[in-house]
């Protein structure tokens, strides 16, 4: 559904995804894991997006294990940025899941 076929329902639609967002996020900040993984399947694509970055900016290293486990693509989070402030921890799990470290030209790490 895009925001011009559905009028009123796509406010819905959108209000719903960021007040799971906003619960999402309460319950990263609280540790509370299994929320994060029940609210997932209703944030949409961008929703995901931020909540992956906020995680991982953060080191909310076991809400951003459970972001990853449940399908968010690091290929469309602009997570560059943030890489350089990450501790090892972090750049370990963010690897396991595919972050490529390499650019066309450098190596991001260095």
């Amino acid at each position: 559904m895009t925001p011009e076929s559905g009028g009123a329902s796509w406010e819905k639609i959108q209000q719903s995804r960021e007040d799971a967002l906003e619960k999402s996020w309460t319950a990263c900040q609280n540790g509370d894991i299994l929320q994060v993984r029940e609210l997932f399947g209703q944030l949409g694509g961008s929703e995901v997006e931020i909540l992956l970055r906020r995680a991982v900016t953060r080191n909310f290293l076991e809400a951003t294990r459970v972001l990853l486990e449940q399908g968010a693509d690091l290929t469309t989070t602009p997570l560059i940025s943030i890489i350089e402030q990450c501790p090892i921890d972090m750049l370990q799990l963010l690897s396991k899941f595919g972050m490529d470290f390499m650019s066309k030209q450098e190596n991001l790490l260095l």
